[in-house]
C-alpha cells in the first residue's frame, strides 16, 4: 500500500507513526493483560513473593510498549531498506535460496535488536545497582526498568524518524522484485 500511502499529505514520519503505533497499542494492551492474569496466579501460590512479582510486573509494563515499538520498527526498516528482497504475496520467490534470504534477514533483524537493547541494559544495570545499595534490591526494578525503557523509547523516536527518511526516499514506480 506504499503507492496509495506516498500520496497522502503527511510526512514520512508521520506515516511510519501511523503504522507502527496501532499494532504496539494492542501488544501492550495484551501485554498488559498477561501480566495481570500472571499476578492473579502469583497471589494464590503458597509462595509469597508478592512484592518482587509487583516490582517486576511493573518494570514490565514500563519497558514492553517501547520494546514491541522498536520490535516493529526493525522488520520495517528492513523492508524500506531492501524492497526487492521482501516477498510482497504468495506468488513470491520459493526455495531454497528464498529460504537462504530470509534467514539472512532473521539474524541480521536479531543482531540489531541486541545491538539496540545494549544502552537499554546498561541503563538498566547502573540504575537498579546505585539505587540497590540505598533501598535494597526490590524497589529498584521499576525505576531502573523506566530509565531502559526511556533509552528504547530514545532509540524508537530516532528508528521512527529513520524509518520517514527511507519511506520518502522510495519510489514505488520501481520494480520491486528481485
Amino acid at each position: 500500500m506504499a503507492d496509495v500511502l506516498k500520496t497522502y499529505p503527511l510526512r514520512g514520519w508521520q506515516i511510519a507513526l501511523g503504522e507502527i503505533l496501532a499494532p504496539v497499542a494492542v501488544l501492550a494492551g495484551f501485554q498488559w493483560l498477561l501480566l495481570l492474569a500472571g499476578f492473579g496466579v502469583v497471589v494464590f501460590m503458597p509462595v509469597k513473593q508478592e512484592s518482587l512479582v509487583v516490582a517486576i510486573g511493573l518494570g514490565a509494563a514500563c519497558l514492553l510498549p517501547v520494546l514491541d515499538f522498536l520490535l516493529l520498527i526493525i522488520p520495517n526498516a528492513t523492508v524500506l531498506l531492501f524492497p526487492s528482497w521482501v516477498q510482497t504475496g504468495k506468488d513470491g520467490p520459493r526455495g531454497i535460496e528464498a529460504t537462504g534470504q530470509r534467514l539472512i534477514f532473521a539474524v541480521g533483524q536479531s543482531l540489531a535488536l541486541v545491538l539496540a537493547l545494549v544502552p537499554a541494559a546498561l541503563v538498566f544495570v547502573a540504575v537498579y545497582f546505585t539505587l540497590k545499595m540505598a533501598v535494597g534490591p526490590i524497589v529498584p526494578v521499576p525505576f531502573a526498568a523506566l530509565a531502559a525503557a526511556f533509552m528504547v523509547a530514545v532509540e524508537a523516536v530516532f528508528g521512527v524518524w529513520l524509518l520517514g527518511r527511507l519511506f520518502e526516499r522510495l519510489d514505488v514506480t520501481e520494480e520491486t522484485t528481485g
